[in-house]
């Protein structure tokens, strides 16, 4: 399931579910799409929609999860810029109602427009959410960088500093292209795309995929796409 993110109409999101379902190799895909005004000046009425929309993804979580978990088939996310906002919110109203989603499998956070801070804060009290986590992130990403110069923070899908919690991959995707993640065209860089495949598909955790090498830092250790 694919949550766009700001500055996306919903034909856009449809076309981009679409684009993620044939390259991840996903027969059964869907995608969540809030009322984006679909414009860069926009940014302000999005995050309202954005807010506006959790309880909205809550109960289309809680019902796509009973589809998936009659058909016995795990659920992935994929989340992409501001969408991360309304996944983490919409999943943490339904952990705090003490509800389950039986059929979640791996969450994959791509350039989350959230502050850093709360964004580790929240993943880390999802820990027991989903079987896996990943985030991608980009020192390269400008409409990232210009959403931290206006909220006056960094935000979780840029580094440095890296954005990390118990239970989450996070990997360095700036090497991927000169133009990658700038911002909405994370979904057609091939080595991403490869290396989301096969944590996607096969469930191979980073130190067994051939894309990622280790990165050392002080504040925590992450990947970097090579």
């Amino acid at each position: 399931m694919f949550v766009h993110g700001y500055n996306v109409t919903f034909n856009e999101a449809a076309i981009r579910a679409g684009q993620l379902s044939y390259d991840l190799k996903i027969q059964n895909a869907a995608f969540f799409s809030w009322p984006s005004l679909g414009k860069i000046s926009a940014y302000p009425a999005d995050e309202v929609s954005v807010a506006n929309a959790e309880p909205h993804l809550m109960e289309f979580l809680l019902h796509f999860d009973r589809i998936a978990f009659l058909q016995q088939r795990p659920l992935h996310i994929i989340a992409h810029s501001m969408g991360n906002r309304l996944l983490l919110r919409a999943l943490q109203r339904i952990n705090d109602k003490g509800m389950v989603l039986r059929s979640l499998s791996r969450i994959v956070f791509a350039a989350p427009d959230e502050d850093k801070d709360i964004f580790e804060r929240m993943v880390n009290e999802l820990s027991g959410v989903g079987s896996g986590k990943t985030l991608y992130a980009t020192s390269k990403d400008l409409a990232l960088a210009a959403s931290g110069a206006l909220h006056g923070a960094p935000r979780a899908g840029t580094l440095p500093p890296a954005a990390l919690a118990p239970g989450l991959d996070t990997i360095d995707a700036a090497g991927v292209d000169q133009t990658f993640m700038g911002h909405g065209d994370f979904a057609s860089q091939r080595p991403l795309l490869g290396d989301m495949f096969t944590w996607l598909s096969q469930g191979t955790p980073p130190n067994q995929r051939a894309s990622l090498k280790p990165v050392i830092d002080t504040n925590g250790n992450y990947w970097r796409i090579t």
